[in-house]
Order: C-alpha cells, then structure tokens, then sequence
C-alpha cells in the first residue's frame, strides 16, 4: 500500500480558482457538525452536483483527484419528480480544503445562495488575470449558459452578480444587469447577460471553459457559420 500524504495547505491558482467556481456554482460547502467523532466539529464533507455526468466525471473529478490527492467517487441520484433526469453527486471530505475555502477565501458555510461574494478571494488573487478568468470559467461551467438569445448566470446574490460584470468588464467583454422576483418564493435574483454576438464569440476565446457540451453548444448558435445560400 502506497502512503499519500495529506495536502495541508492550498495555493490560489488556475486549478483551485476553477474549482472554486465549481462549488459555487454547483456545490455545498457542509456547515452541520459531524454525525461521528468527534462530534464537536464541523463535518469536513465538500459536494458538487449536476446533471451532465460527462463533464463532472471527466473534468470535475480528475480535478478534485488531482487537487486534494484523494480519489473520489461520483453517484448517480434519482430525479425529483416527473419528467426530470437524474443528477450526478461528487462529494469528498478534506478539512483542510474545508478551510481553505472558508477561511481562506471567505465563502459561507451551509446555504450560501445568498450569501456568496467574492471579495476575499478576488484581493487574494490581485492582478493574476489567468487565475480570475479560471474563477469565471467554474462558476460558468456549472450555473450559466443559454438565455434566450445570449448567454448568462442568474443567482440570489447581488454581490456575485455585480462581481462577475466587474471580471468580464476586465476581459473587455460587456454584460447586461438585470433583477426579478421569483412570485412563488418571493425571492429575488440577480443576472448578468451577454448579448452582442460579438461579446460572446470573445467570452468564448478569453474564458477558459472546460464543459465542453455547453461550450459547443453556444458555439454552434452563435459562432458556427451561416449555411450557404442555395442560388
């Protein structure tokens, strides 16, 4: 049996920016005490759940491998009623990922929709362009895509929103702000939007993405070329 040593301590780099984004977009960061000793801790447990199994088992999954030097398996959940396709679930448990991400970089712990804001992680990334566009790429990856004719993200937050506008105005690539009321839980959401075809061919070129069915997918509606004219 091979000893692998446990990684103690995190560098903010491409690979942890992305994966960050990941379990922003689609992640739980566990803020319940553990179920087993000790008990007066807080349960280390990190999970990311979608519904493309293609992208978390062949991009998400050699990245947590990778990162945490842990191997980890993904699971397939049941869908949540009638016509609905099942998700798959990657979770690990690493305490001291746990911390970097809430301690280190100030992400919330437990329900976070509201909460999140990228203050803290963006004055440690200062001005590494490459690390702040991996960071877009994650969150993108897993909670943006297709609206209507442009593409985009919608969250609870109003913090990530203005923020996300602020790193794609970096990148010189302009987006749209707008707010709604969810009438059925009275709660409010905050989206971005890029709607110039243009803007979004350059979002594709500048963001490095890693989903590449929803990549593909925004490159063949907005950048595959027009079929030829029959004369």
């Amino acid at each position: 049996m091979v000893y692998v040593p446990k990684i103690t301590e995190f560098d903010l780099n491409v690979d942890t920016a992305y994966l960050t984004g990941v379990i922003i977009g689609d992640g739980h960061i566990s803020g319940d005490y553990r179920s087993f000793p000790p008990r007066d801790e807080i349960d280390p447990k990190i999970a990311i759940e979608g519904g493309n199994r293609v992208f978390i088992c062949d991009e998400v999954k050699p990245l947590v491998d990778k990162t945490i030097l842990r191997s980890c398996n993904v699971t397939e959940r049941g869908s949540r009623g009638i016509n609905r396709n099942p998700t798959w679930v990657l979770a690990f448990r690493s305490k001291y990922f746990h911390k970097f991400l809430t301690e280190d970089l100030g992400l919330p712990k437990g329900k976070k929709a509201e909460k999140i804001s990228l203050r803290v992680m963006l004055e440690k990334i200062g001005d590494r362009a490459e690390v702040k566009r991996a960071l877009i790429a994650g969150i993108f990856d897993t909670d943006g895509g297709l609206r209507g004719n442009s593409i985009g993200h919608c969250t609870a937050s109003k913090s990530l929103r203005d923020e996300m506008i602020d790193l794609l105005a970096e990148n010189d690539i302009a987006a749209t702000r707008s707010e709604w009321v969810n009438k059925r839980y009275n709660k409010k959401y905050y989206d971005w939007r890029i709607k110039r075809h243009e803007s979004i061919r350059s979002f594709l070129e500048k963001i490095p993405l890693r989903n590449k069915i929803r990549k593909e997918r925004i490159r063949q509606r907005f950048c595959a070329a027009p079929a030829a004219k029959v004369v």
